[in-house]
């Protein structure tokens, strides 16, 4: 209890915070997967509600945020695919997750008001200290950052701000003003893998969003193609997945990891979303390979 109700937030497990984030997420794809794959029954709804319901309470008062509403996402994608038996037991579960929510936020409402507070709360300007490091100390006298060729006008926005360690959001959107400040002067190629924890000066913390993060270091180039292989991977297999379950389960799946590459995404560690991406273009193929009578909604 002394933990719960500490200046942490988080519950630690083996010193680490964040790891009801992950047993969030593994526990999110199982969802999806439970909700995609199977005949949904009013049976089987029950049971996964009632196996469901206590872990989400916990990551919920665990603050845990943006997953739930990758969830949420991935879950509407799963209710719109659906067919219309199917749609009621989807939107029963998604029910239990919200009623969940409630409960979660309920038991630590104190923290929860906290947290709302620093969601809403600005970065403080602060003059630079003479042996500021980042943008500044690598800029020359033109102003500008040379870097494997490609050129970031001035210094970061971070490097002008003070940034409370504690608020993970406000952290975000100090490096989403980072990204976005970079990307001009990134040029075709970009800066090169994680390097824009150099240029930033919250230091140490990359990104968090993966296609900002491509934009930066792997240039215009870059965070276009990116950009252009999700919604290829996405487009090539939305028609299958209205009566496909396999195919159902990798888009919504795919649909929740790109969510979250947006808030906790880093492209060095990315493996499960280029695994879906590859999944959607592999199942694509296959049935591209079957005869048409195979792939027909009348034979699914």
């Amino acid at each position: 209890m002394r933990q719960w109700n500490s200046a942490d937030w988080r519950p630690l497990v083996f010193g680490f915070d964040a790891a009801g984030t992950y047993f969030l997420g593994t526990l999110s794809i199982f969802v999806i997967a439970l909700v995609t794959t199977g005949e949904l029954t009013t049976r089987r709804t029950v049971l996964i509600s009632a196996l469901i319901f206590l872990p989400m309470i916990v990551f919920t008062a665990s603050l845990v945020r943006f997953t739930f509403i990758a969830l949420a996402g991935a879950l509407c994608m799963a209710t719109i695919l659906s067919e219309a038996r199917q749609r009621r037991h989807v939107v029963a579960i998604a029910l239990v997750i919200l009623v969940a929510i409630a409960a979660g936020l309920f038991s630590r409402s104190d923290k929860a008001k906290q947290s709302l507070v620093l969601a809403v709360e600005r970065p403080t300007a602060i003059e630079l200290p003479s042996g500021n490091t980042g943008l500044a100390d690598k800029a020359g006298s033109s102003g500008s950052l040379e870097s494997s060729g490609s050129v970031a006008p001035g210094k970061a926005p971070s490097c002008n701000l003070k940034v409370s360690p504690l608020n993970s959001i406000l952290i975000r959107k100090v490096l989403i003003q980072d990204a976005v400040f970079l990307i001009p002067g990134s040029g075709w190629i970009g800066t090169g893998l994680d390097t824009f924890m150099e240029f930033s000066c919250i230091k140490g913390t990359q990104a968090h969003n993966s296609i900002l993060q491509a934009a930066v270091e792997f240039g215009w180039l870059g965070g276009s193609l990116l950009f252009l292989i999700i919604a290829v991977a996405v487009g090539s297999i939305l028609p299958l997945a209205r009566y496909d379950n396999a195919s159902r389960f990798v888009l919504c799946s795919l649909a929740y990891v790109v969510l979250i590459s947006l808030a906790h995404g880093r492209l060095s560690r990315d493996g499960v979303l280029f695994a879906f991406l590859g999944a959607a273009v592999g199942l694509r193929e296959t049935f591209r390979a079957q005869p048409a009578t195979a792939i027909s909604p009348a034979s699914a």
